[in-house]
């Protein structure tokens, strides 16, 4: 996985987000001494923007997907995926195909082995209505990574725990960090690149080799990816 350490005024929506998901799972009230955040004091530096994004079945339905349509909707040069499940829906596939029409560089990096062999199946089964609209997937070799990464345009990133499939868009509790900085997306991106160095393509051609009987399991297991 990939991890993050934050400071500043960020911390207290990230306490306040744990809190109220502990209240809705479990009806406890978390607001004991510990849990009291005092604002921090301003200091010198290089601030970075960003803001917590809360996603669930509650009062956020959906909001993880929702910022990802915004974001596909205005790139204008690049979009940097890596996720370990990538299952997105219809809307997502057609801002993604969209934005490579329009000349955006669509890259997306899957893991070459996965540890949920139904859900690789069933995003296996999605590759060519991706890879026929002018982008491109990869599968990352060595260990297994359970990294959320995106970029867009070199500029914003959009790290967290939201992967991009039904269960995290729709139903979990899901929490991310929208960064507008591009010092923060140039790592991001510098460490797609070096996935990407040692990953290997995925094509048309490829995919199509495969045994058609591969291929009718892959597009059985598709239909029921809500359930994955």
């Amino acid at each position: 996985d990939t991890h993050f350490s934050v400071t500043g005024p960020v911390v207290a929506d990230l306490f306040d987000l744990a809190a109220e998901d502990w209240r809705f799972s479990t009806q406890e009230l978390l607001n004991d001494e510990p849990w009291r955040i005092e604002p921090p004091e301003r200091s010198p530096g290089d601030p970075i923007l960003m803001r917590v994004v809360a996603s669930g079945p509650d009062r956020s339905v959906e909001t993880n997907h929702k910022m990802l349509m915004g974001a596909f909707s205005v790139a204008r040069q690049s979009i940097r995926i890596m996720s370990p499940y990538f299952l997105p829906d219809r809307e997502l596939i057609s801002a993604l195909v969209t934005a490579a029409r329009r000349g955006v560089e669509v890259d997306i990096v899957v893991p070459a082995v996965n540890n949920l062999v139904l859900v690789d199946r069933a995003m296996t089964a999605q590759f060519d209505q991706i890879l026929k609209n002018y982008c491109r997937i990869w599968r990352s070799t060595g260990s297994f990574s359970h990294s959320k990464l995106l970029t867009i345009d070199g500029t914003w990133a959009y790290v967290g725990s939201s992967n991009l499939d039904p269960r995290s868009l729709r139903l979990n509790f899901e929490v991310d960090l929208e960064v507008l900085n591009e010092g923060f997306a140039a790592e991001i991106d510098e460490h797609i690149e070096e996935t990407l160095k040692t990953s290997t393509p995925v094509t048309l051609e490829g995919l199509q080799a495969r045994p058609f009987a591969v291929r009718l399991l892959e597009k059985v297991l598709w239909l029921g990816s809500p359930y994955l």
